[in-house]
């Protein structure tokens, strides 16, 4: 399984990148087309068309993107390579005491900022205040919302990806508030209140977790200047009580959860189990893509984290919320408590390919697929609404009587387009497509909002107008930079890389298939987690190694000091005792894994050279029968313990813990010579 795991990863080293950078140049390349049209181009570019009568040019610019990707690519993977390499180094030096640089202040406070998820999440909440302000006495969010003014939650936009629990405690919050009030202004500003506060602890606990992992300071500081900064549409969306919001956030978090699971082998203590269900259930009560991304993370889970106890924790928080949304869902749909989805919603993509045939050939469709869209649309309507990038647009032509059945006949009614015109069905498709994944593309805001009313509230309508300040709420220039991180990451082979880049790429198909919600959820969930993928690329491989962020030897000590002999123990103590009193931060090698789950991992006994200290207890581990250091990889096993200590007893426990011992020496077990 591991050679396998190990193939996997060197196939996807070289075939990611790849296939990525490819993607990205043929959409940054239409992109260039469209801001720069030839002078035989018609209203919108056909790519295909394009290609064939001007080669040479397209095939030029195709080649001159692809080369500005991968030096883009090249210089910040060998930046973040060495950035990387010299704060393991600076580890090393102050662990050897050999280091006198202290860090920066800027450092020192990002290192306070993620030691904990409240300070974050307050530090966000003030540095947005004077957006969500704004917004509010804008008269944006949630107070422009015609279904929530009507007093219901059961529209499509709001309870089409929601839990029917979550719709029952909202409606129920709205009900108390009119009762009360007589309105629903105060039962909205509590479920606007709570939403803020939970996107706010999940964003706080998901930077909190990856940072314990991280050991360079710039990148922890970067990271925090992303998030704030590129924060602001999930500030606006937070005070909307449309899902997207607290998807996103959920998403982070659980995310976060399943790295920090995946790096540790220290105790799993209950109320993990419990965070990790309740992140679960947060994403699955908000988004329509959680129960395949859960699925995906439990089997990759089981797979890399082996053990009883870890596959009981995966198993209990996972499966459990899966079932409990699920059944929900089934009830909530046969009882009339969540609101239908525009079944023609879902298929934008092949409704906009439709609509650039037609209005390119009149004549591009069959008689009986034009009788079958008829039934969906009013064509004549549907060539004139069409613009690239807009599908919402498509939906005002859409007829009032529209079954689930009738539009399940779009993608057939497509496929039987792309056997007659396939050259016109690439192109709706490519146009659709590129503008999501141009980074220089305008248009595709992450606002709360919809086309023609634009995104309301006073900060958000001065963001989207003023170009400067544009870039902060363009969803394609997030989202591309989100892919080259996972790129660069899997190219570098980081640790745990796959546990976020899998749930990455299955929400970026999603959204090159729905391009309806390209300025809504899916885009606010990959541009979201930008911070977050700096953090989860920056993880040190020697801290995932040894399995905990704070060394694993002094572990091992104090539960050799609890439960050996009375007499050694007390030795042992009283000898570390006169040697130091502070903390040991060394690290073990992976035979260790194992015995860092059933120990205690707050223990302060004993120095180590990670402090300065030299000739400390960590250096010597004889009194435990130990011959190597803890840099040498620890206790191995019993071929490294001492024949005088084992007569004596010292071990204790220490035998009974999970080891991986070392390879004996040569000729150790060779059979002896004949006589």
């Amino acid at each position: 399984m591991e050679r396998a795991l190990r193939g996997v990863q060197k196939f996807g080293a070289v075939a990611v990148p790849i296939l990525v950078v490819c993607a990205l140049t043929l959409c940054a390349t239409m992109g260039w087309i469209a801001r720069h049209p030839f002078d035989d181009q018609g209203e919108h570019l056909l790519f295909l068309s394009a290609f064939d009568a001007h080669t040479k040019l397209v095939v030029g610019l195709l080649i001159y993107t692809a080369v500005m990707y991968a030096a883009l690519l090249t210089v910040v993977g060998g930046l973040l390579r060495f950035t990387l390499a010299r704060a393991e180094e600076r580890a090393g030096e102050l662990a050897a005491g050999t280091s006198r640089r202290r860090p920066s202040r800027i450092a020192r406070a990002a290192r306070w900022l993620l030691g904990s998820w409240w300070r974050l999440a307050l530090l966000l909440l003030v540095i947005w205040s004077p957006i969500l302000l704004g917004e509010v006495l804008g008269g944006g969010g949630a107070w422009a919302d015609a279904d929530l003014q009507g007093g219901s939650l059961r529209g499509e936009g709001m309870s089409g990806h929601r839990s029917p629990l979550v719709i029952i405690a909202f409606e129920c919050v709205l009900a108390i508030g009119r009762l009360l009030t007589g309105g629903i202004g105060a039962g909205l500003g509590v479920l606007v209140l709570v939403q803020l506060a939970l996107v706010l602890a999940a964003l706080g606990r998901a930077a909190a977790l990856l940072g314990r992992w991280v050991r360079s300071d710039g990148l922890c500081a970067l990271a925090l200047a992303v998030l704030v900064i590129g924060g602001v549409p999930i500030a606006l969306w937070s005070l909307s009580l449309s899902p997207a919001a607290l998807g996103a956030a959920s998403l982070c978090w659980f995310l976060a959860l399943v790295i920090d699971h995946v790096h540790s082998r220290e105790p799993i203590h209950g109320g993990r189990v419990l965070e990790w269900a309740l992140a679960a259930l947060l994403l699955l009560s908000c988004s329509a893509l959680a129960v395949p991304l859960v699925i995906v993370l439990l089997v990759m889970t089981v797979i890399m984290r082996r053990g009883r106890e870890a596959w009981r924790v995966a198993l209990v928080a996972l499966v459990v919320p899966l079932l409990v949304v699920l059944v929900g869902t089934r009830l909530g749909a046969s009882q009339g408590m969540l609101g239908t989805e525009d079944p023609v919603a879902q298929h934008g993509l092949q409704a906009q390919s439709i609509a650039l045939a037609l209005r390119e050939d009149p004549d591009a469709l069959s008689a009986e697929d034009a009788d079958a869209l008829a039934k969906i649309f009013d064509v004549e309507a549907l060539r004139d609404r069409y613009s690239p990038g807009a599908p919402a647009r498509l939906l005002e032509a859409e007829n009032d009587d529209v079954s689930a059945a009738q539009a399940e006949r779009l993608p057939d009614i497509w496929w039987h387009l792309a056997q007659n015109h396939p050259g016109l069905a690439a192109d709706g498709i490519l146009l659709e497509v590129s503008s999501t994944f141009d980074p220089f593309a305008h248009g595709r805001q992450n606002l709360p909002g919809t086309a023609d009313d634009g995104a309301p509230g006073a900060v958000a309508s001065v963001l989207d107008g003023t170009p400067g300040l544009r870039l902060l709420v363009e969803s394609p220039l997030r989202v591309v930079a989100v892919l080259l991180v996972g790129v660069i990451a899997v190219a570098l082979r980081r640790p745990g890389v796959w546990f976020w880049a899998v749930p990455i790429g299955i929400l970026t198909g999603a959204l090159a298939l729905m391009p309806a919600d390209a300025s809504g959820g899916a885009a606010l969930v990959i541009g979201c987690f930008l911070p977050f993928a700096l953090l989860a690329l920056s993880a040190s491989r020697e801290l995932v190694e040894v399995g905990s962020p704070d060394g694993a030897v002094r572990r091992i000590r104090r539960v050799t000091r609890r439960r050996s002999t009375p007499g050694a123990g007390a030795g042992a103590g009283a000898g570390a005792g006169a040697r130091g009193g502070r903390r040991a931060d060394g690290g073990v090698g992976a035979g260790d894994r194992g015995a860092d789950s059933r120990v205690d991992s707050d223990a302060d006994y004993g120095a180590s050279p990670a402090d300065g200290v030299p000739g400390g207890v960590a250096d010597d581990l004889s009194w435990i029968g130990v011959t190597s250091s803890p840099r040498d990889g620890g206790p191995q096993g019993r071929h490294q313990r001492s024949a005088e200590a084992e007569k004596e007893g010292r071990y204790g426990p220490v035998r009974s813990l999970p080891q991986r011992p070392l390879a004996p020496p040569k000729g150790l077990h060779r059979k002896p010579p004949r006589r």
